[in-house]
């Protein structure tokens, strides 16, 4: 008898106390050891771990598993208990050993399949009963009747397993059963799941497909039948934009100095409004060019727009496919053999949703407003050789489909697959049934998902062809859910780790508090005794004079202007307007603009932000660059506008071709690339350009208080651990160690298929990671300074942007990443010149010169 074909191990998974996954080991490589006798099959498996996947758990983790058949009764130990075992029994038993645990209040699942038949709702035994529901009998001895040619199997989970050689009690769970649609339309795959608690050694039930009877005859009188029993079947149930808020940015322009003001009060007075007047009329055209251009929705889905009587036809799209492992990597839903209408007709896209890869196609599914219906045909095909050794390998490679109905997202695997590790041969499955739970409160519609109890599927076997049926069905339930907050379901399907995230929050926090305390003290002592230092000497007679040595020694060479003024004030100007740019996101993220599945409206916004506030980067850059003495102005505005979009077009037309080449739905069509650079071309640079103009006109005059002398002081030697390569890597680790821990669940989100909406706590790590940059930026210029290194205008700039760099495997990581990468490097560079350059001024201003 093959004991191997009935239940298969699939994972040991790693459960927290929301039950959310948080490691997983998968097990499918065992090493085999056949110990059998005469009346006994007896099988010893040694799970192979990878040490490439897993190199943490391959170290320390054993996985041993026991599968035996007898055709005698036995009594077997289980711990200190003793376990009947019928004669014809399959036990089946599990042992983990050194599984390291993420938390204390983490416990084990442990998840196999197996072969089940449909018709679970009587026992058969001496006495037929009802089987009671899973929920009723939480925690109990379960069964579920498998058939295998004239022989039936219940299969027992125990309701307790033994950990650390304590009696525990586990807890059992049906997760997943898909109908086979086949040879046999009373079979299903199923998917076990067996809860364990936390332990270092976990002895699990032994008895997994236990009494064996035959279909024909039921021996009431067999040993192997207990009082303590329980038969049971458990079936548990397993997910617009307006941002167009255009904000009008009111350009301040700083006065000079009061005397000349009063000089030239009327003509400066007619030139500023002149200028802040056609400013804004620059800004309205270039508002309302950008509405008309990208077409921008509101956010949240207005209820006039959504409301439906009953039988009311809804759009239902169909839009992309890929592989779970990859949420970048996306195709058309219909680059997979499914069955197309007669008419292709593609969803009108927004900018924000063409960026973020959606390829919304209309489809044949109708789900009439309130209308139940148990099941509908969706087309008849017939799959080729082919089409099945496609959908073979997207099954393999756990393909997922995104549907949208009524602006709302849909999320389903494509099918399922089975493994035997003792037989090269793997079971696919094409889902070929889906049934919707749609939820509704009133005329509208709250939530819609997919049924995973009661999926459907056909098996795909090695032929020539395969006709298969395609059908779905819909059940509409109230709900009491106001439609205003319908998108916070969305937000709730996601996992979230709040706890984690306010602990990584406290320990940015104390980490803030030690850095600023320790370096407010420890700077303000040394320049305490600095400055007293310093009078002592001014103080001193002629012939008792001490020559100056330290920060002091290079106050005429200290606001001397670091060479490549141009590229300086370009990155400086950038760096305010990326500053503005992310304040403002956070901002709009607060009010709640942004949410999971909400078209890519945080691409439209950045793009709109990015054009506007290019007056910002070009109004900064200029006045930087006036106050240097700078004389080409051109070049300076030109560098202000193309420094950071010249790397971004280079990147993304790299990507872009890849994307292209592999058909993915991310690769950017070209009507949308001429929209995008209409927008810069007509609106961001124009603006670079008013900024400029108003920086180099209105801008008021640097106020340093040392004079800087004609010709620059020699620099002493500096000590290889002060040179600017150790300053970058100490600058770098300080603010990354404050955000590292946000930094993970963001890459979860962006790289992954987490979603992240906790804006409030990245708001208060953002603050953070400032305040941090701010800091050790200053500390390292003072310590610069302290060596008579007068060059501090660049180390600033580069020691605050420093710590932002990464590197993955894919394309779109490095590509995207290295864009990432310069935002933030810009950004924090201008914040650590900024505080660098206010710690100067306030040092030099107190201190007595000649």
């Amino acid at each position: 008898m093959d004991i191997n074909s009935f239940s298969h191990w699939l994972q040991i998974q790693e459960l927290d106390v929301d039950d959310n996954v948080v490691q997983e080991l998968i097990v499918d490589q065992w090493n085999v050891t056949d110990q059998s006798g005469d009346d006994l099959t007896s099988l010893h498996y040694r799970l192979l771990i990878n040490s490439t996947l897993y190199p943490t758990l391959s170290s320390i983790v054993n996985v041993t598993s026991l599968i035996e058949y007898s055709t005698k009764d036995r009594q077997l130990p289980f711990g200190d208990s003793i376990v009947s075992v019928g004669a014809n029994s399959i036990k089946v038993g599990v042992n983990v050993t050194g599984w390291q645990y993420q938390s204390i209040l983490s416990h084990l699942r442990v998840v196999f399949s197996t072969i089940v038949n449909n018709e679970q709702s009587t026992i058969q035994s001496c006495s037929s009963s009802d089987i009671p529901t899973f929920e009723q009998i939480l925690g109990s001895d379960s069964y579920l009747r498998v058939i295998k040619n004239d022989t039936q199997f219940y299969g027992r989970f125990l309701s307790y397993s033994y950990s650390d050689g304590r009696k525990t009690f586990s807890r059992n769970e049906l997760i997943n059963q898909t109908k086979i649609v086949g040879n046999n339309n009373n079979e299903s795959l199923a998917l076990i799941g067996v809860h364990v608690p936390q332990c270092t050694f976990c002895l699990l039930d032994p008895d997994f497909s236990a009494l064996v009877v035959n279909n024909e005859k039921v021996d009431c009188s067999s040993s192997s039948s207990s009082n303590t029993w329980k038969i049971i079947v458990g079936c548990v149930v397993g997910g617009a934009v307006f941002i167009a808020l255009v904000i009008a940015l009111v350009f301040y322009l700083r006065d000079s100095n009061s005397t000349r003001l009063k000089i030239k009060a009327a003509k400066i007075k007619m030139i500023i409004s002149r200028s802040f007047n056609s400013m804004m009329m620059v800004m309205t055209l270039s508002a309302v060019l950008m509405l008309f251009v990208i077409n921008i929705d509101t956010v949240n889905s207005t209820a006039k727009d959504h409301k439906y009587e009953h039988g009311d036809d809804i759009p239902f799209y169909v839009n992309n496919v890929g592989p779970y492992s990859n949420p970048t990597e996306t195709y058309e839903y219909y680059s997979l053999p499914f069955c197309k209408p007669e008419h292709i007709k593609h969803k009108k896209s927004k900018l924000g949703e063409i960026l973020q890869g959606d390829s919304a196609v209309l489809s044949d599914y109708k789900l009439p407003f309130k209308t139940n219906f148990q099941s509908k045909v969706l087309c008849e095909m017939t799959l080729t050789k082919e089409n099945i050794d496609t959908f073979k390998k997207a099954i393999r490679e756990y393909y997922y489909a995104e549907m949208i109905y009524d602006d709302l997202p849909i999320f389903g695997h494509i099918g399922t697959f089975q493994d035997d590790p003792t037989s090269p041969a793997t079971r696919y499955v094409l889902f070929t049934h889906l049934p919707f739970k749609i939820e509704f409160n009133n005329n509208q519609i709250i939530r819609i998902e997919l049924d995973t109890n009661n999926i459907e599927g056909v098996e795909l076997a090695d032929q020539e062809e395969l006709k298969i049926q395609i059908t779905y069905a819909a059940s509409w339930t109230p709900s009491e859910y106001p439609f205003s907050k319908r998108m916070e379901l969305y937000e709730d399907f996601f996992p979230k780790e709040l706890q984690i995230h306010w602990l990584s929050i406290m320990n940015s926090f104390f980490l803030v508090i030690l850095l600023t305390g320790f370096l407010s003290i420890i700077i303000m002592k040394i320049l305490k005794n600095d400055y007293s230092r310093y009078s002592k000497t001014d103080d001193e007679e002629e012939g008792d004079y001490q020559e100056d040595y330290g920060w002091k020694l290079i106050h005429g060479e200290v606001f001397r202007f670091p060479p490549h003024k141009n590229l300086f004030s370009a990155f400086y100007g950038i760096g305010w307007q990326f500053i503005i740019i992310t304040s403002a996101i956070l901002l709009l993220s607060l009010f709640g603009l942004f949410y999971p599945n909400n078209g890519g409206n945080m691409y439209t916004a950045g793009i709109i932000f990015y054009a506007l506030t290019s007056v910002v980067s070009g109004y900064q850059s200029s006045k930087m660059y006036k106050n240097m003495g700078g004389t080409k102005w051109a070049w300076n505005i030109v560098l202000s506008a193309t420094l950071f979009m010249g790397p971004f077009i280079l990147v993304a037309f790299l990507s872009n071709t890849i994307a292209v080449t592999w058909h993915s739905t991310h690769a950017i069509p070209i009507l949308t690339i001429i929209e995008i650079l209409t927008i810069w071309i007509f609106v961001g640079f124009p603006l670079t350009v008013v900024g400029g103009i108003a920086g180099r006109r209105f801008a008021p005059p640097l106020e340093v208080p040392c004079r800087t002398k004609n010709f620059p002081r020699e620099i002493p030697p500096i000590p290889w651990y002060r040179r600017l390569p150790c300053q970058m890597m100490m600058a770098g680790f300080l603010p990354f160690s404050a955000i590292y821990i946000e930094l993970f669940y963001i890459f979860n989100s962006v790289w992954g298929h987490n979603s992240y909406t906790l804006y409030g706590i990245l708001c208060v790590v953002f603050i953070i990671l400032l305040i941090v940059t701010a800091c050790i930026t200053v500390a390292f210029t003072y310590f610069q300074l302290s060596m008579e290194d007068h060059r501090w205008w660049w180390t600033s700039f580069i020691n605050g942007g420093s710590h932002m760099y990464g590197l993955l495997q894919t394309t779109f990581y490095f590509t995207y990443m290295f864009i990432v990468c310069l935002f933030f490097f810009i950004l924090l560079g201008t914040v650590g010149f900024v505080s660098s350059f206010i710690f100067v001024k306030r040092i030099y201003k107190n201190l007595k010169s000649d």
